[in-house]
């Protein structure tokens, strides 16, 4: 793009001396590659997903109140015509995917749990569904096993209006509870018998996973605002990690209740789960922030400024990391890719909608869905 005359001839040849040149959004944006792309006829906006099942070969989204199923290869559907998607009557799925067996695991705004049943070829048809009442289920159902109850795997999940309950995976209910002024937005984390659950005012409240009985001694305020999702150490660690709404990070013992905090300097919420990757954790604010926080010492790691990376957009979702990148949406109507290094911008993509879900990469590619009704598919650039 650069003009022939004397003055931008001259400015293209210092530039090339620079041994940091050409830039690196320029440099990754000449070599990436479009898969393929598939525009979601007679769909609107996509609201959740993509999200794999059937060991990776299909993707299941949400376009605003249709799931839909596409092959991963080559983005076509799987039910071949737009109308034979599964349809949410006057709803939307507002919680995350969760794939057990052949059960596909949601919520939605007005407070349902679906579970689909996963054909062989990818489609999707009705296996059961619960009204938890009123209140979006924000919180991705998780399925737990009852030690107690013979080891049976139950489904858990929780409602923005302090509903809580538990399911058996033919959707017989085992018990539910509600809790007075409580709003949950976490999915449940277990420990052996005792489920945990954050809310919209910085609570964790405890209870049994058998009978859902609370227990008053371990539940308590932790911090301030909104909690994220935990992101749950591997067993027999009892911590997590989460982040409340004032922009503060909590190394969390579920047990004990120990906590060790540290803060952002931006008065925030996350959004999505932290991710941890080695002693780095990394985390997006609803104010277009992404941030990176070395565990050990609580500061940033070196190249990656205090207050994070700025996306001047609300993320789609939590990061997304791969080996050397970290992939973040936009409400701004982009996918980011930096160097989790050191916050260096590698490239981004633009799309004509906003972005409101987190990508999802596997095998060296890059699925993202976007309120122009397209699901992208972009090849990886290691």
């Amino acid at each position: 793009g650069y003009q022939t005359q004397d003055g931008p001839q001259r400015t293209l040849i210092a530039r090339r001396a620079n041994p940091d040149w050409p830039p690196p959004l320029l440099h990754f944006t000449l070599k990436r590659k479009i898969l393929w792309t598939r525009n979601l006829l007679k769909a609107e906006a996509v609201t959740a997903g993509p999200y794999p099942i059937q060991n990776g070969r299909y993707l299941v989204l949400d376009a605003r109140g249709q799931i839909i199923s596409l092959d991963r290869q080559t983005g076509r559907e799987t039910v071949g015509r737009a109308r034979e998607r599964y349809r949410l009557p006057l709803d939307e799925v507002t919680s995350g995917f969760h794939q057990e067996e052949d059960l596909l695991l949601f919520g939605t705004k007005k407070g349902w749990l679906y579970a689909l049943k996963i054909e062989a070829d990818g489609k999707l048809s009705l296996r059961f569904k619960m009204q938890m009442g009123e209140g979006a289920i924000v919180g991705t159902p998780v399925v737990h096993r009852i030690l107690t109850q013979g080891d049976r795997k139950c489904i858990f999940v929780s409602s923005k209006k302090g509903s809580l309950a538990c399911y058996d995976l033919q959707g017989k209910e085992n018990w539910s509870i509600r809790v007075p002024a409580a709003s949950f937005v976490t999915r449940v984390t277990f420990v052996k018998a005792l489920g945990f659950v954050g809310t919209a005012d910085g609570h964790i409240h405890v209870f049994k996973d058998a009978t859902g009985q609370r227990v008053p001694d371990k539940s308590r305020r932790v911090g301030s605002g909104r909690l994220s999702d935990f992101l749950q150490l591997p067993s027999p660690d009892t911590h997590v990690y989460f982040v409340d709404g004032a922009g503060r990070i909590h190394y969390y013992d579920l047990i004990s209740g120990e906590d060790r905090t540290w803060t952002t300097g931006v008065p925030d919420e996350a959004v999505g789960a932290p991710v941890l990757a080695g002693n780095r954790l990394f985390f997006c604010t609803r104010k277009g922030y992404l941030h990176c926080f070395d565990v050990e010492t609580g500061e940033p790691p070196a190249g990656w400024p205090r207050r994070g990376f700025r996306t001047n957009g609300s993320p789609g979702g939590p990061p997304v990391l791969s080996e050397r990148w970290v992939y973040v949406t936009s409400e701004n109507h982009k996918l980011y890719c930096l160097d989790r290094r050191n916050a260096k911008p590698a490239w981004d993509f633009k799309t004509t909608g906003k972005i409101t879900t987190p990508p999802l990469v596997m095998d060296g590619v890059i699925y993202f869905g976007s309120h122009d009704r397209t699901l992208y598919a972009l090849e990886e650039i290691n």
